[in-house]
């Protein structure tokens, strides 16, 4: 089955050579800035709080890096921070990845990134700054998890690379390790960073000529209507969902194939329904309730949620870390119901149009997004947790991210219309894929401009936070290099380097 293919040698072939060094601590440099972002854009929709999914592809994408994986089997020592050693793949694969991204970095400041995280893990060891083995496996089977999900599944990811789950999950442990410490570590340092509203102001003071303008910005508000479901349609999917339940129960049909053909969670839909190992308290109650009340191999009733209807089966436990397949089905309201629902909107429509009632008003009256209900029907940015939207930011993201191509759509229908002007009412489908008629309102656009303190207090403030943290990391990477021992390669020396790596020539 795991047969010695071309891909195989690529991604293992030295890792387990005795003759050759292989590279095992290569992601936070090329992924610790994507997944920054990245990881504000997707989550599973059935969790309490956003389980960042994109994150694990972004990773996917940096640690199997197939191209530069093939290029270089035998590997040499550059460097020696403390006890952790840099190679030479370590340096060639983050200066590609960060080329294709964009981000055109010398070879020398690429290395000295490298150095500084290794700095930080050489020193986490010594500050007792660790993650736990329960924190290390969940990361691992979350992106594992994820990798199947991308190529169909456990048994084409092992196909895909040609090596046993076990291997691949160990070649994972190493740089997601260094990857977590690092982003503890960093955390640590900065802790302690305050900033005042004199901090902001002396801060724009002295940098306001060297700010990036500010981009074409927009708030927006909604009201959105869903149809109601009859009891008889969701009678009709609890019989599907019964039905199928029982034929995993009775090992009549295997739980995978039920959620690769029914299941309606796109998370999850690929890899076979398996949600990766999750600690106790990430899931919402009814999915955890069902998850934690049953042992393992059993499969659970149908049961409700806000999400629609699951049943669940366990695959594993460990303590408080549990590991489930499910299938999720979503009731759908009619053609009748949907023009009904038309039909009530075009009415809210005219109302507002006709100044019987502001379109504040009838959001709290009338909208159903609990959301944005309480808040005038406004949307908040999940990337800063703002009101306003980069404009452009957020057309690009919607390619990859379905909050942010519903906020998309949202752009195009009041592309036409001015400030405080509603758009007439039309079907759309929300975040949870279900379909909706909605209106919108722009409740005031910002023109690009340079920031400035009065319209962008929060984007000055970030900046201003920043530097304040980059000057902590400062002072302590110049601290602590001054008492870790500290090697380079010779061909590296001539790196003109920010901190005081050189110390030792």
């Amino acid at each position: 089955m795991y047969n010695k293919s071309p891909l195989r040698k690529a991604f293992f072939g030295a890792y387990f050579s005795p003759n050759l060094i292989f590279q095992s601590s290569h992601t936070y440099v090329c992924c610790g800035f994507q997944i920054s972002l990245l990881q504000k854009l997707f989550s599973i929709k059935y969790f309490r709080s956003g389980l960042n999914t994109f994150k694990l592809l972004a990773c996917f994408f940096c640690v199997f890096n197939f191209s530069v994986f093939s290029q270089t089997e035998v590997d040499r020592v550059i460097a020696v921070v403390g006890e952790q050693v840099v190679l030479q793949s370590d340096l060639d694969f983050n200066q590609n990845e960060l080329l294709k991204t964009g981000r055109e970095l010398k070879a020398c400041d690429v290395f000295e990134q490298i150095l500084l995280t290794k700095l930080m893990v050489a020193q986490a060891k010594i500050d007792s700054v660790s993650v736990s083995e329960a924190e290390l496996k969940a990361e691992v089977e979350l992106r594992l998890t994820q990798m199947a999900g991308q190529v169909g599944g456990m048994d084409k990811l092992e196909q895909a690379l040609g090596s046993p789950m076990r291997s691949i999950k160990d070649f994972l442990q190493d740089p997601i390790k260094d990857n977590l410490i690092s982003q503890r570590m960093r955390a640590k340092i900065v802790e302690g960073v305050k900033l005042t509203p004199t901090d902001v102001y002396n801060f724009y003071t002295a940098n306001q000529d060297k700010l990036p303008e500010s981009p074409e910005q927009i708030e927006l508000a909604q009201l959105v209507l869903k149809a109601k479901i009859s009891k008889s349609q969701e009678q009709k999917i609890m019989q599907e969902m019964n039905i199928w339940r029982n034929q995993v129960a009775s090992g009549e049909r295997n739980m995978g194939t039920i959620a690769t053909l029914y299941s309606e969670d796109p998370g999850s839909r690929g890899s076979r329904g398996v949600l990766g190992f999750q600690a106790r308290g990430t899931f919402v109650p009814e999915f955890e309730a069902a998850a934690y009340n049953l042992k393992q191999g059993e499969v659970s009733k149908v049961f409700k949620t806000k999400f629609g209807y699951h049943f669940l089966q366990v695959i594993e436990r460990r303590g408080d870390q549990i590991n489930v397949a499910h299938v999720l089905r979503k009731p759908k309201p009619t053609t009748e119901q949907l023009l009904k629902l038309q039909a009530k909107a075009d009415s809210i429509y005219q109302m507002i149009q006709n100044q019987e009632i502001t379109f504040e008003e009838a959001v709290l009256r009338f909208s159903q997004d609990e959301k944005t209900k309480q808040n005038q029907g406004v949307l908040i940015n999940m990337i800063d947790q703002g009101k306003f939207f980069d404009v452009k930011q957020t057309l690009e993201y919607a390619r990859m991210s379905p909050e942010f191509a519903y906020v998309a759509d949202l752009i195009y229908a009041l592309s036409e219309l001015e400030v405080g002007e509603v758009s007439y009412p039309s079907m759309a489908l929300n975040m949870d894929q279900e379909t909706i008629v909605r209106m919108g309102k722009i409740v005031e656009k910002k023109t690009p401009h340079i920031a400035n303190l009065q319209d962008d207090y929060q984007v000055v403030e970030r900046f201003a936070r920043q530097k304040k943290e980059e000057e902590t990391l400062e002072k302590w990477t110049e601290r602590i290099l001054q008492n870790t021992f500290i090697k380079i390669d010779d061909r590296l020396q001539n790196c003109e380097f920010r901190y005081g790596w050189l110390k030792n020539k």
